[in-house]
């Protein structure tokens, strides 16, 4: 398990499904950190993938699945579902197939083109398809042929006390992390992936920053891009005003500093979980308008949406938040809505009705 939103929301899953099911979780390639975040009620096979379609792999899955015996046979994402469809004809006739999708778009070239076709293929074979948020249901049902009738939308969801009942208050967590007590700190929690576009989030903090607002940038993550980011920051003469944290395991510290949550993707964003986490802290959301973004988001309530890529748009939206100090009450309107809608004890129940059903 690698550390992502798919992988977590896996995680807070299986963890509280566990409380009432015998849940069997298998994991294709190696362990990480993010297994130890797994409940020992969850029983956890790591089965090692070596290749892309591992006959090994299939052999141990169609082994142990035999002697459990499993109701149903969920699988996350595409990759996984087709070890799934694979299996299912030699565990037998009883189990039923679910598929977890949380991905929208996939990369545009010809191998991917040909992966897709035969991962919509199998998906449409599935007795249950969950989408993670109706527009991208909506996206898959039109351009990828799915079938509607076989699908449904099961929100992800946090644990809300978890980040509530956070202890350290925002002037304590800037004191830990330097950050002085009047600044406004803008955040992103994303992996340093290049469709995160971290760019436009600091092309925006220059332009607050030229406009005399007392603003700082805390990227939480770590990735490939680290390095790139580095020099753009150093190349626009703000490495004083930007705070790259590197991978951590706990994001409550760095949530708790904010002002203002952001994410600034142009793919692949379906349904954020660390857009989520920081609707529990009570942080108000600016979100590029792509997946569920809207649905996390209601325009001026909680935050706002702005055009993907439009860092014009992007700087506006900052700047009234600033100016109308609407911190607060726009975050406390995104944690109304994360503990009506978007708690992992409301999404496990939903998961709970369909496994039952």
């Amino acid at each position: 398990l690698r550390f992502g939103g798919a992988e977590m929301q896996t995680v807070e899953l299986v963890n509280c499904l566990a409380r009432k099911h015998d849940i069997h979780l298998f994991c294709l390639a190696p362990e990480s950190k993010l297994s130890e975040r797994i409940s020992k009620e969850v029983k956890v096979n790591v089965l090692g993938k070596k290749v892309f379609l591992d006959p090994v792999v299939l052999f141990k899955l169609v082994t142990k699945l035999r002697k459990i015996k499993p109701d149903k046979l969920v699988s996350v994402n595409c990759y996984s579902t087709m070890y799934s469809y694979l299996v299912k004809p030699f565990i037998g006739k009883g189990s039923k197939t679910l598929t977890i999708q949380h991905t929208t778009e996939f990369p545009v070239n010809f191998t991917e083109n040909i992966k897709v076709a035969v991962y919509t293929r199998i998906i449409n074979r599935m007795d249950r398809i969950i989408f993670v948020c109706n527009n991208q249901k909506k996206h898959w049902v039109e351009k990828y042929k799915i079938n509607p009738e076989r699908s449904l939308v099961i929100y992800n969801g946090v644990n809300l006390e978890h980040f509530m009942n956070y202890p350290l208050d925002k002037s304590t967590s800037r004191g830990k992390l330097g950050i002085p007590e009047g600044d406004i700190v803008i955040g992103v929690n994303a992996v340093l992936r290049p469709e995160k576009k971290h760019e436009h989030i600091i092309d925006a903090l220059e332009m607050l920053a030229m406009d005399g607002y007392p603003v700082k940038l805390l990227i939480i993550g770590d990735g490939v891009r680290r390095k790139h980011l580095e020099d753009y920051i150093r190349a626009k003469n703000l490495t004083d005003s930007v705070i790259i944290s590197g991978f951590v395991d706990d994001v409550r510290p760095y949530l708790a500093s904010l002002d203002i949550s952001a994410l600034t993707s142009v793919a692949v964003e379906t349904f954020s979980i660390a857009a989520l986490e920081s609707m529990a802290m009570g942080k108000p959301l600016v979100l590029s308008n792509i997946g569920g973004a809207s649905e996390l988001v209601e325009n001026g309530e909680n935050g706002f949406l702005y055009e993907a890529g439009n860092i014009e748009q992007l700087y506006k939206s900052l700047k009234y938040l600033i100016d109308k100090k609407l911190f607060s009450d726009m975050g406390k309107e995104s944690q109304r809505r994360v503990s009506q809608h978007f708690t992992r004890e409301i999404m496990a129940y939903r998961y709970d009705l369909v496994l039952c059903g």
